[in-house]
């Protein structure tokens, strides 16, 4: 049984693939061509793998001294910045954009189509959200304040109430500096402004990583 981001990945390959015009009637009119594409599905990993005969593969326990003959099964292939899991958010009112911004990237654009577009609208939610939390938080305002200035008082908040761990509070400060490193938040704005650097797809997603909690807690914290 796969789990429900399993699933989500394999329909979000089946709709991209549609829209790309990479599976269409021709792919499905005949069992060849099903055959063909649910291949590929299984060469990414994005379902289970079969066995010739249509029965499915067995698998024996290690332990009992058999060999497991079924494939190990491959890491779905990231294709967007937010992975295509469930996000159970209570999005409020004043955060249309951010939340249009959250849904192009995890489901619109791809690294290997949109590489200008992802950092630029990365970086917009991480301002957009920061803001509303700022506000919200009714944290004191610095003149010229940059945006590394209230992710960090912001952030510091939420460590203050236990919402992070002092550990991640720390990891995310890390994320802050200037110290030309490509997973930093100051690369997002040197992305914008650079006539000729590009982000690589690894510290993008390492980026996201760092700040994928803070940005739920910015989303959904609420003053007490």
């Amino acid at each position: 049984m796969r789990d429900a981001d399993d699933v989500l990945a394999a329909f979000s390959k089946v709709a991209d693939d549609i829209l790309e015009k990479k599976l269409t009637l021709k792919n499905v009119l005949n069992s060849e061509g099903v055959n063909e594409y649910m291949k590929e599905l299984e060469n990414s990993g994005l379902i289970e793998p079969s066995s010739s005969d249509g029965k499915e593969t067995s698998e024996k326990d290690p332990k009992d001294g058999e060999i497991n003959d079924k494939p190990p099964r491959k890491k779905p292939e990231r294709r967007c910045l937010i992975p295509a899991r469930t996000y159970e958010i209570d999005w409020p009112l004043g955060l249309n954009k951010s939340e249009k911004i959250w849904q192009e990237l995890q489901f619109d654009l791809h690294f290997s189509k949109h590489g200008i577009s992802i950092p630029i609208l990365f970086r917009t939610l991480i301002e957009l959200l920061t803001d509303h939390a700022f506000n919200r938080l009714e944290l004191p305002k610095q003149r010229n304040d940059k945006l590394s200035a209230k992710v960090r008082s912001v952030a510091e908040r939420f460590a203050k109430e236990g919402l992070i761990e002092q550990k991640e509070y720390e990891d995310l400060k890390r994320l802050l500096g200037n110290s030309s490193s490509p997973r930093e938040l100051e690369a997002l704005h040197r992305y914008v402004h650079s006539s000729t650097a590009m982000p690589a797809k690894e510290d993008l997603v390492a980026l996201w990583t760092g700040f994928e909690k803070y940005l739920l807690l910015c989303i959904e914290f609420k003053t007490r």
